[in-house]
């Protein structure tokens, strides 16, 4: 593709240095001899272009939606496991504060403390999970969009 692209440019070069007309459309008039052979060269490299164009696009965005797969599902395990480890702690305190202020009847008390530990763990799952895809921004950037010159880079 990048072949095609830069023998387009070459000829629209050539056809500007040589002071060829252009149509209303933008194309080089093929009145003249040189003006035919770069009309030809620009039709054939434009359907090697457009032939590869539906690939092109989809590994243009390629590695943007792999990074963006990537950072969403790092944000979720990493907010998943703050939410569980929050709720765990929580629980725990909840409980143990319970059952110190009423030993004899702590049913009622502790399904309320589940409920409050739940809360803060749901809290800190959200939190964590915006906090998180910062962390995966600073894992790996986030990548520009695949062109014609940087392709080689993927």
């Amino acid at each position: 593709m990048l072949a095609a692209n830069s023998a387009i440019e070459e000829a629209d070069r050539r056809g500007c240095e040589a002071g060829l007309d252009r149509n209303l459309d933008g194309r080089i008039s093929a009145r003249s001899n040189l003006g035919k052979e770069i009309r030809r060269i620009t039709e054939q490299n434009e359907a090697v272009l457009y032939m590869h164009k539906d690939r092109f696009n989809h590994y243009r965005e390629l590695p943007r939606a792999r990074w963006t797969s990537f950072a969403e599902v790092f944000s979720r395990e990493h907010a998943c496991f703050v939410g569980l480890v929050a709720w765990a702690i929580m629980a725990s305190v909840l409980a143990v504060m319970v059952l110190v202020a009423s030993p004899e009847d702590a049913t009622m008390p502790l399904y309320g403390s589940g409920l409050v530990a739940a809360l803060v763990a749901g809290a800190a799952w959200s939190i964590d999970r915006e906090l998180a895809k910062q962390r995966a921004r600073n894992i790996t950037p986030f990548p520009p969009l695949v062109t014609i010159e940087n392709a080689h880079a993927y």
